[in-house]
């Protein structure tokens, strides 16, 4: 997982290298998790999140972003007030790796050079993630990222950003429970499945962005004559 998590670091350093215009910086922040355990609070047993972000300014309005990010989700129904959950008693904590690629979109023109009028913007993001989770059977599984944000241009070089974003995954198994799996409670004539396998996990992420230019377009190589 650390070697995944240091190629991608690896290939958003290559792309920041050869782009005409592109930002480079860390996510710190929080993640939580939504599923079978939690069911309706957003800021679940909150855990450390971080990551890196590259993004490429190719519009105003329009950025390609690539983005690597890791954290440990966690859950206990002993944390709930459903009698089912209390009984069933699964805790689980589950490492996660999410590299994602996709387009952020600005409300407004941005443009760090031109500090007077395009220096900031609320924004949205989306595209695909890929989910490296070692304990998982597959080891591997796809999410849909959701993101909104706001960035500031501190400079023409540097901005500053808050976003929260939920992913909605392709898999059940975040939480650890098993569909096919009968929990026995009180009695036999209440036995249920662990988890219901068509509502698949979803988790967020809340937190700051830094991100610095690394090369602009108007970034010129020097001519000898």
């Amino acid at each position: 997982m650390k070697k995944i998590f240091l190629s991608l670091v690896i290939l958003i350093n290559f792309l920041t290298a050869f782009s005409q215009s592109g930002e480079f910086g860390p996510f710190l922040g929080i993640s939580s998790y939504i599923g079978e355990v939690n069911q309706t609070k957003l800021f679940y047993m909150p855990s450390p999140a971080y990551g890196v972000v590259f993004r490429h300014n190719f519009h105003e309005r329009f950025t390609l972003r690539l983005e690597t990010m890791h954290t440990n989700l966690r859950g206990d129904d002993m944390n709930s007030d459903n009698n089912y959950q209390i009984l069933r008693n699964q805790q689980f904590k589950t490492s996660l790796t999410d590299l994602s690629a996709g387009i952020e979109v600005n409300f407004l023109p941005y443009d760090k050079e031109k500090q007077k009028t395009k220096y900031f913007t609320p924004f949205v993001y989306t595209g695909i993630s890929f989910l490296v989770i070692p304990e998982y059977k597959k080891g591997f599984s796809f999410a849909v990222p959701f993101t909104v944000g706001f960035k500031y241009a501190l400079t023409s070089k540097i901005s500053l950003g808050a976003e929260w974003s939920i992913r909605k995954t392709f898999t059940d198994y975040i939480d650890k429970l098993e569909d096919h799996v009968i929990s026995p409670l009180l009695s036999k004539q209440e036995n249920k499945q662990l988890s219901y396998n068509p509502n698949n996990d979803w988790f967020t992420y809340t937190g700051i962005l830094l991100t610095i230019t690394v090369f602009s377009q108007e970034t010129q190589c020097p001519a000898y004559f």
